[in-house]
């Protein structure tokens, strides 16, 4: 991705928190199914929640996970027991095999809701699901654009919250309309160049998912960036070293619209969430 081009790709898998940078554990899964119809889309690098609360309580490791449901208002826990209403992040979706109904099974990296599976068969989901990895995603916001120009600036650090590295953000999708009559800082008169809108979904032929980390939402007030009484499913520890992460023109790092941060799962099934 070049440097300010708005293209969420979801979680990517960067290296180790040990600092390896040897292939991650993948473990399978499975997608819900219904009337053998696959229930929820799934893109390579969309995080994933088990399906139901009963199913998180009782068929770990195998269990059905959905994709994570972007929740950009506060998510109420109990202080005194650190009980979440928010699912954990099991991890991250690396592919998705399934078999259709004419005996044929394939293994892909995108599959859309509603997609036809044989009769009586399962359909498996490979999710990292290692909480010890470090991950690349884009920073974007899903606050619309106004008068070509941006109401959140999708930059990081966040001008919204004040909030940077070792700070904690919720996932984006969708949402982000209007970035396409804002100004690149390479645009000139004769050469007029805007950004893209957020994605409203993963993109199947890339087999790449469209989730983003959120930089700003329309209810600042109603997001804990301080963990007062929520727990946030991203922390950031850093900018991403990828090629593509380079500054936009006579921009800083941190002046730079979309850029790629490096961040660790916060609240992960397979680990304890911190808090302030």
């Amino acid at each position: 991705m070049a440097a300010g081009m708005n293209s969420p790709f979801g979680l990517a898998y960067a290296r180790n928190l040990n600092g390896t940078t040897n292939s991650p554990s993948i473990n399978k899964y499975f997608a819900k199914v219904t009337d053998n119809k696959i229930v929820s889309s799934f893109f390579a690098g969309d995080p994933v929640t088990m399906e139901t609360a009963d199913n998180k309580a009782g068929a770990l490791p195998n269990g059905s996970v959905k994709p994570y449901a972007v929740l950009p208002t506060k998510v109420a826990i109990d202080l005194a027991t650190k009980d979440s209403l928010a699912l954990p992040v099991v991890g991250v979706v690396e592919y998705i095999e399934y078999t259709n109904p004419q005996g044929i099974t394939t293994k892909v990296s995108g599959v859309l809701a509603a997609t036809d599976v044989l009769a009586n068969t399962t359909v498996t989901v490979g999710v990292i699901d290692d909480p010890n990895v470090v991950w690349t995603i884009q920073v974007s916001t899903n606050v619309n654009a106004n008068n070509a120009a941006f109401v959140v600036v999708p930059k990081f650090p966040s001008a919204v919250v004040g909030a940077g590295i070792g700070a904690d953000f919720t996932f984006g999708l969708a949402g982000g309309t209007n970035f396409d009559t804002v100004p690149r800082a390479d645009s000139t008169e004769a050469n007029p160049t805007v950004y893209a809108n957020n994605p409203t979904t993963g993109n199947l032929q890339l087999g790449k998912s469209a989730y983003y980390l959120n930089v700003g939402i329309a209810d600042t007030a109603a997001t804990d960036y301080t963990h007062v009484s929520n727990i946030l499913p991203l922390t950031a520890i850093g900018y991403s070293s990828n090629t593509g992460n380079g500054t936009e023109k006579g921009k800083t790092i941190a002046a730079t619209n979309f850029p790629i941060v490096e961040v660790v799962i916060n609240n992960h099934l397979y680990k304890t969430a911190h808090y302030a």
